[in-house]
């Protein structure tokens, strides 16, 4: 539809780069659509995601406790995404499993990240989230922070055009 626009004013319209959420079906249109496109995970979404999985696991009371090991293994795999790509399925296995808490939580978050988002085979593998050579945001907060600013000049949420 975006692109459709774009001709109705004789612009073309031709990312090279999108940052997205981690829907799959937002990929896969993106690159039907631009078959050359960089489908760029968004860091901020990529974290939520990994939160609501520890918050659905029961793990959030160890997340917070500053002394709990598996909290403090928790929050080493949030830097996940801060390293280059190739380096993300190392680390995983040699240096953080190596350290990782005996707690059958623990074994299914890293079985749920192993297998959507660390192998090169998973869902959503590193090269689309991970650290790279890519100069452009790796988030949507820029979008996201102008939209919650601009939206605070108003007093409701669909004010009328005479607000």
């Amino acid at each position: 539809m975006l692109k459709e626009k774009c001709s109705g004013f004789e612009l073309e319209f031709n990312p090279s780069i999108i940052v997205s959420d981690f829907e799959q079906s937002i990929h896969v249109a993106s690159k039907v659509v631009w078959p050359l496109i960089t489908v760029v995970g968004c860091r901020f979404h990529l974290t939520q995601s990994w939160w609501k999985r520890i918050q659905n696991l029961g793990l959030k009371p160890d997340y917070m406790d500053p002394n709990s090991e598996n909290g403090k293994w928790l929050h080493l795999i949030f830097g996940l995404s801060l390293l280059p790509s190739n380096e993300v399925d190392d680390c995983f296995v040699e240096d953080l499993m190596s350290i990782q808490p005996l707690s059958e939580k623990l074994v299914e978050f890293s079985d749920y990240l192993v297998d959507t988002y660390i192998s090169s085979s998973s869902t959503f593998p590193p090269s689309l989230w991970a650290m790279n050579s890519i100069d452009s945001e790796r988030t949507t907060n820029a979008c996201e922070s102008f939209h919650s600013s601009f939206s605070r000049n108003f007093s409701s949420a669909h004010p009328n055009i005479f607000t």
